[in-house]
This record gives C-alpha cells, sequence and structure tokens, in this order.
C-alpha cells in the first residue's frame, strides 16, 4: 500500500453521542486572557470566568474529546502543543480539537544582544543553542539562505550577499548591509522543536492555524497516532518539514498548504501514512520508505 494516497471525498458529518455531548471548550486569548480564568467563556465575566491566555495552561485544563479554540487577536501564540495519549484522544463522534479561528503559532524567540560576534567586514557570527534545521527571520519574515549545492560540500565559509545567511560548522554567518548592526534588528531564530505533536494519540482535529517558524516541523505526527486530521492549516518556513509522519501514523490533510519549509513540505518516513486531499506543497513530498 503507498503511503501517500492523494484523494477527494467529502467528509462525512459528525453526529455527537451521549457521552462526548458533555466535552467542554476552553477558550485561549494571548491579549486580554487570563490564566487564572477557568477558559470556559471566550469573553472575561469577573476574574474568575474568562479565556486563559496561554496554550500551556488550556492544556492543563482539557480532558478527552474536548476543544481548545484560539482567539485571532494579530498577535502569534509563542509556544508548542504536545498531544500525547488518551487525554488528548477523542472519539469518532467528537474528536479533540485545537480550533485555530485563523491564529498563528510561531516557534521563534528574539537572539539576545550579546550573542552576535563581528567575524568580519559586515560579516557575523551566531552560535545556535541547538544544532541544525536553523530557521533565522527578520520580523515575520524569513532571510535569504545560501545553502550548498545538491552534492556541494563547503570547505570554506562561501561568500554571502548583504541579508543573506548561511549555516556553516554548527555556526549561522550573516552579511548585513554596510554599517548595519545585527543587534539592532528585530532578529529571530526557530527554538521550539516541533508546533504540534501527536503522539499515541486518536481521533484529533487542527483546523484554521498557521504554523511558522519551529526548528523542526510544523507539525510531527508519529508512533500509534491515528485518525489525525489537519483541516485548512498552513505550514510555513520551518526548520526540517511542513509535516512529519513517521511510526506507524495516519494523517488526513484537508485545504491545507506548506510554504518555504527549509528542507521538506510533507516528510514520511517509516510507516507512516497521509492522505492528502485539496491540499498544496511547494516542492514534492518525501517519502524514506515505502510502506509494507
Amino acid at each position: 500500500m503507498a503511503r501517500l494516497r492523494v484523494v477527494c471525498f467529502s467528509l462525512l458529518s459528525l453526529v455527537l453521542t451521549s457521552s462526548a455531548a458533555q466535552a467542554k471548550v476552553i477558550y485561549v486569548n494571548n491579549r486580554v486572557g487570563q490564566d487564572a480564568s477557568d477558559g470556559r467563556v471566550d469573553k472575561a465575566e469577573d476574574k474568575a470566568t474568562g479565556p486563559v491566555k496561554t496554550i500551556r495552561r488550556a492544556m492543563q485544563l482539557v480532558e478527552a474529546s474536548d476543544t481548545i479554540s484560539l482567539a485571532n487577536t494579530g498577535m502569534p501564540y509563542f509556544e508548542s502543543i504536545s498531544l500525547v495519549g488518551s487525554r488528548f484522544s477523542g472519539v469518532a463522534e467528537r474528536p479533540f480539537e485545537i480550533q485555530g479561528n485563523g491564529a498563528v503559532l510561531s516557534g521563534a524567540i528574539g537572539i539576545p544582544e550579546g550573542a552576535w560576534r563581528e567575524v568580519g567586514k559586515d560579516l557575523w557570527m551566531l552560535k545556535p543553542w541547538r544544532k541544525g534545521h536553523y530557521v533565522l527571520i527578520s520580523g515575520e519574515n524569513l532571510l535569504s539562505e545560501l545553502k550548498p549545492a545538491e552534492g556541494e560540500t563547503w570547505t570554506e565559509l562561501p561568500e554571502l550577499e548583504p541579508n543573506q545567511w548561511c549555516a556553516w560548522k554548527s555556526r549561522i554567518y550573516l552579511r548585513t548591509p554596510p554599517y548595519v548592526d545585527p543587534r539592532q534588528l528585530p532578529l529571530g531564530v526557530g527554538s521550539h522543536d516541533c508546533g504540534i505533536t501527536i503522539y499515541a494519540a486518536k481521533h484529533v482535529r487542527v483546523s484554521d492555524l498557521t504554523i511558522r517558524h519551529f526548528r523542526l516541523d510544523g507539525v510531527n505526527v508519529h508512533d500509534l497516532a491515528r485518525t489525525v486530521q489537519l483541516d485548512r492549516v498552513q505550514l510555513v518556513e520551518n526548520g526540517r518539514a511542513g509535516l512529519a509522519v513517521g511510526g506507524s501514523a495516519e494523517v488526513r490533510l484537508t485545504d491545507s498548504s506548506t510554504k518555504g519549509n527549509r528542507e521538506h513540505s510533507l516528510l514520511i518516513q517509516e510507516l507512516g501514512l497521509a492522505e492528502v486531499i485539496d491540499s498544496n506543497f511547494d516542492v514534492e513530498p518525501t517519502e524514506l520508505q515505502a510502506r509494507k
């Protein structure tokens, strides 16, 4: 059986069972929410009743088949999400959901002023906190990266154009325009490994969310994750892959897109299975091992 299946069909509407109907919604608002609130309503009613501020707090409040609803405030959520096990699972009639409502989940952090070191004329060096799969951004935009050609190995630092960077010998090198100090620029790097990690969870749905600037993958689904649905998600400029599916995981990607991810749009490994419905990739998906 092929591990990447491109199909087109209409999803059946979900009908709630009596047990799943008891599930609740936890609302998150990173502008006006308070983590001391209960998260049960999207607008504050008093000190105890209203949206929470962080996804981290929402994750502490949810149970199986619940929904986390993110307010789209125009400000990214600088967090990562890990859905592991039955507590973050649902049932066919009521999946565990993360509703993005158009919000952005970002893995970027600012670079401390003292991290840059000048190593040449308009040439600066940064030692990343973790090695591999680097992402360097300015504001909300990915900076231009110089990479070795296929099969090429650099024996010395290549010549960079202004506002261009490269990774060499576990360092990031950036050339700035003349007399520009990167310590005065809004530069950031991908820090968190993955935007959403799903492991050993079943009946999970993520919708209407942009996931960008994570060090590894926008979404990583692996080992015993079943019936995972990604609807209208944008997987943008992550350090390895927009979506990685591995182990024995199974994912359906619908009305979604990947763009500008450093190595792969969709990476399928081992026995992973991805069904792709009306979704766009800027580069062809990568299958590292055929499904047996």
